[in-house]
């Protein structure tokens, strides 16, 4: 780690802040966030810029959460001390040089908690001027610092979400960053990481120039980014729902910990999202093997052209060459495709910065001019494959600004700032509002934003489906049915009508079950299919006439129901009992069934009991309360067959004739129910 570069993506990688061993190099050739847009939030006056900034700033820090107990940690290189490690005291003003241990993992020495107070309190820190720079926050519990062993003084171990063993893992902590030099304070909020609890930026300035800000998110950001990560994976089954990560406690039962980055994601199980990116990244490829690819690099380099050659890489001329991104270069934008070049090191990181932010917005198949060739934030994010959790976290703050993947400060010229960043030449007073909200407080950060989100808007756009199929709300209608299927309806009443009699359109299986009722309530029916109350709309304009209640059909309902009841029961024992047999019996009854059903007998039997219940079916469709008695029992007993000869093969279906048994019995069946309904439903059960 030479260079300050180098220690700087260190710690972003491995979350370890050291000081470079190139002690000379210049104090402020680096900040903590390399800048690739156009994006200028304030210019230094030519006064700053003559004179620079204070050799020290005052930051603010206000309490917006319900936290009653918030600590506050300050860390950074010491651009005036040989880049060295620093941490401020729990005074607020004091510098704390960590001196290099003689192991791994050893503490501090020295108090570095600020506490900052319950909700509203407001502490303010002094800080020199700093890279790499980080506020780190806690609600209720202090953070642990560690120290490692360093080429050039000591390795501060830093937070981690990705390590279960870290002491800080099931805390509630975030941070935001910043660097402070001779030529401005850039600070900005960062989701690159993680989401947890809300920031809120402000910076002042001396020169006059407007007060900037960065609004962050809601008081229930947290919450509306989980839900929206847990609605996107029911649309696309990615593995969204793995970045949530909860914490469970007896006063307050499960709630939402944080959500990760879909990069922190990968780092916690290898094989989330793999693969994710390729089917889009092949597209790309494809197209720039006849186009090219313009990139604006918005720098001295001006504007390159690249195009996939023969190699399968994405060469830029005279510059270098890009091989085919994975689904973890994109998302970390540092590895692979996107890690330091050792030839045109910094041109080359520049073009990587505007691909990698290309392909996390997935604009670069829609545009072949980057990032110009987009107008607005709205043509990000527009594609089935893209980073959904920046789309998400994006749409949950309240300006819609955050770094929510490593170059999110990429933007065309003129183009609106998505990083949520500050920067002045002439800072006055850095206030961080932990919590979110701004100086009106907590009740800001829980308003809602201008356009409100929807978590169904939130899911991926177009495809508001879920398991395929159209989604209703169950405390709102079905739609009506179309021509079409009132056609279908009425062809299958007419195909039907031999076996139930249904020639009468005035006559249907539920008219004696109507007839009795309609003289007690009129305002419940039952349905003998689905063998349940169901609610039926009654024209209560006129009043009934009295009617004289029909024994028979009384009688029919209440056989029906014992015989069902009696069934039920059977199945459940039988269902019950056969999960107890032995394998070692189960094995030689599945091998003697398997040679019964092939007996030639057996076929015979099966056709001709197939004959008789369709016989029988039609002859008692001459009497209402007969088929209606008869044909759903028929039914239910075909299908709970089936379940059972299902139950059969899960249970001892590794017998050497359970699948061929199974297969017979089942296309027996089949055939009945075809011949009772016209439909496949034993056929149905076993796919």
């Amino acid at each position: 780690m030479a260079t300050i570069d180098d220690c700087l993506r260190n710690q972003r990688q491995n979350g370890i802040l050291a000081a470079p061993t190139d002690t000379s190099a210049s104090a402020n050739s680096s900040t903590s966030q390399t800048k690739n847009s156009a994006f200028t939030p304030a210019v230094a006056t030519a006064a700053s810029a003559s004179t620079g900034t204070p050799a020290t700033l005052q930051i603010a820090l206000q309490n917006n959460t319900t936290a009653a107990n918030l600590y506050a940690y300050v860390t950074g290189l010491d651009l005036n001390n040989n880049n060295a490690v620093w941490m401020l005291q729990s005074d607020g003003v004091t510098a704390y040089y960590p001196a290099n241990p003689s192991a791994n993992q050893q503490p501090l020495q020295a108090n570095v908690s600020i506490v900052v107070g319950g909700p509203g309190s407001v502490r303010k820190v002094t800080i020199p001027q700093l890279a790499g720079a980080r506020i780190w926050f806690s609600q209720d519990s202090p953070l642990t610092f560690l120290l490692n062993i360093g080429a050039n003084g000591p390795g501060l171990v830093e937070p981690s979400v990705t390590n279960p063993a870290d002491p800080n893992y099931p805390l509630r902590w975030d941070f935001c960053e910043f660097t402070y030099n001779t030529t401005e304070m850039f600070a900005n909020i960062s989701y690159v990481d993680f989401v947890s609890i809300p920031v809120a930026l402000e910076l002042t300035s001396t020169d006059g120039s407007a007060t900037q800000t960065v609004a962050g998110l809601p008081s229930n950001g947290l919450s509306t980014i989980c839900e929206a990560l847990q609605a996107q994976q029911l649309v696309d089954c990615a593995g969204w729902d793995q970045l949530v990560v909860q914490i469970t406690s007896a006063t307050a039962g499960t709630s939402f910990l944080r959500a990760l980055s879909p990069y922190c994601g990968m780092i916690m199980n290898s094989s989330l999202f793999a693969n994710y990116f390729d089917p889009y990244v092949a597209q790309v490829w494809s197209k720039y093997l006849s186009t090219a690819v313009t990139i604006d690099t918005q720098a001295s380099w001006g504007t390159v052209s690249g195009q996939v050659d023969s190699s399968a890489n994405l060469t830029f001329a005279g510059v270098g060459s890009f091989p085919k991104p994975t689904t973890g270069d994109i998302f970390s934008c540092s590895t692979g495709a996107f890690a330091a070049y050792a030839t045109n090191t910094d041109e080359m990181a520049n073009i990587g910065a505007r691909l990698a932010a290309a392909l996390n917005r997935s604009t670069l198949l829609a545009y072949s001019s980057q990032p110009d060739g987009t107008t607005s934030a709205s043509d990000y994010y527009q594609t089935t494959i893209t980073n959904h959790y920046a789309r998400i976290v994006h749409a949950a703050n309240l300006d819609g600004r955050g770094y929510a993947f490593p170059y999110d400060d990429v933007a065309p010229d003129g183009g609106a700032d998505q990083s949520g960043a500050v920067a002045s030449g002439a800072p006055a007073l850095l206030t961080v509002y932990i919590g979110g909200g701004g100086a009106s407080g907590a009740a800001a950060a829980a308003k809602a934003r201008s356009n409100p989100i929807r978590l169904r808007d939130m899911a991926r756009r177009g495809r508001q489906l879920v398991g395929g199929r159209q989604h209703f709300r169950r405390s709102l209608p079905s739609p009506p049915p179309s021509s079409d299927e009132e056609e279908a309806a009425l062809a299958m009443r007419e195909t039907m009508s031999p076996f139930l009699n249904m020639a009468a359109v005035d006559v249907d299986e539920k008219a004696l079950l109507q007839a009795r009722d309609r003289a007690m309530a009129g305002t419940e029916s039952v349905d003998l299919e689905k063998g349940q109350m169901v609610m039926t709309k009654v024209d209560t304009a006129a009043p009934l006439a009295p009617t004289t209640p029909d024994l028979s059909a009384r009688f029919a309902l209440l056989l029906h129901q014992a015989l069902l009841s009696l069934w039920v029961a059977i199945c459940g024992l039988g269902r019950s009992a056969w999960a107890l047999v032995p394998r070692r019996v189960a094995a030689p009854v599945g091998a003697f069934c398997n040679r019964v059903a092939a007996s030639p007998a057996v076929t015979a039997a099966s056709a001709s009991i197939s004959s008789f219940v369709s016989s029988v079916v039609k002859s008692a469709a001459a009497s209402a309360v007969a088929a209606m008695l008869i044909r759903p029992l028929v039914i239910r007993a075909v299908l709970t067959g089936a379940v059972l000869l299902v139950t059969y093969a899960a249970t001892a279906g590794g017998s050497a004739g359970a699948s061929p048994m199974l297969a017979s019995a089942v296309a027996t069946m089949t055939g009945w129910v075809e011949e009772l309904t016209g439909t496949q439903p034993a056929a149905a059960l076993v796919e």
